[in-house]
């Protein structure tokens, strides 16, 4: 009796299913046991299931250990291969920098569970790592994009531009090929910045005058960021003209003034 067996060594992810055939050629057996070597556990001989003219069959639901594994009946063996489960890349740590736009005066913000609430404008500069080296790692958004991380062993960089509404994951490849196969999602929120507001509190109704007299305005202006210019706009002879009141001012309220 001739024994052989598939597949001839592989590595794989752990929790894969396993499915080993063997071959029996020559005298053929009605039976085959297959011995299974785990990595630091207890050796385990399985039936495998016989399909017809000299093959065998046995399958492994879900791989959970490195093994050796040998097909055999009586003095007849196979060779030894073994297969190692490893596990996939996923990402370990990750920590976001939020720059917010220079015109908002925000400090940055540092956050580490990934999720994204920012101003548009917001340049935000990640640092992730994962949980073994890699060869690969991007940035895929909901809308289609993708964006390339640097990658050096098991850490990656990269910067992502707060546009619109969005969620993003992080996508891994190890030098094996394999990815990690369910990343998480993150959400990506953008913060509205109001429009500033100007009101004028005086003259507060429609004026008819003759034409010669000082008209004192008193004005106020609001933002959610600063205010940092104020005109006043106004229209004579059909023709808009502006007449700068303040400029160069950085608070988020102006006035009365």
């Amino acid at each position: 009796t001739s024994l052989s067996v598939e597949p001839k060594g592989m590595t794989l992810l752990r929790g894969s299913p396993v499915v080993i055939k063997a071959q029996a050629t020559g005298k053929v057996p009605e039976r085959l046991t297959l011995v299974v070597r785990p990595e630091g556990r207890e050796v385990k001989h399985m039936a495998m299931q016989p399909e017809g003219k000299g093959k065998f069959m046995y399958r492994m639901d879900s791989a959970q250990f490195s093994f050796q594994y040998q097909a055999y009946h009586g003095r007849a063996v196979s060779p030894v291969y073994a297969i190692q489960v490893i596990d996939p890349p996923d990402v370990g740590k990750l920590k976001l920098t939020l720059i917010p736009p220079d015109y908002s005066r925000l400090p940055k913000e540092v956050r580490v569970d990934g999720n994204i609430e920012a101003l548009k404008g917001t340049v935000v500069n990640i640092d992730a790592q994962a949980t073994k080296p890699v060869k690969e790692g991007k940035i895929l958004l909901d809308q289609g994009n993708e964006l390339l991380l640097e990658v050096k062993d098991d850490h990656l960089k990269g910067s992502l531009f707060v546009l619109n509404p969005d969620h993003y994951s992080i996508k891994l490849k190890d030098h094996l090929g394999f990815e990690n196969p369910n990343p998480a999602k993150y959400q990506v929120r953008v913060i509205p910045d109001q429009y500033p507001e100007g009101e004028i509190l005086k003259p507060g109704q429609d004026l008819e005058i003759s034409g010669d007299e000082v008209l004192p305005i008193v004005y106020a202006a609001r933002d959610d960021f600063g205010v940092t210019a104020v005109r006043l706009s106004y229209q004579m002879g059909g023709i808009e003209r502006f007449i700068l009141l303040r400029s160069g001012g950085n608070g988020r309220f102006l006035g009365p003034e």
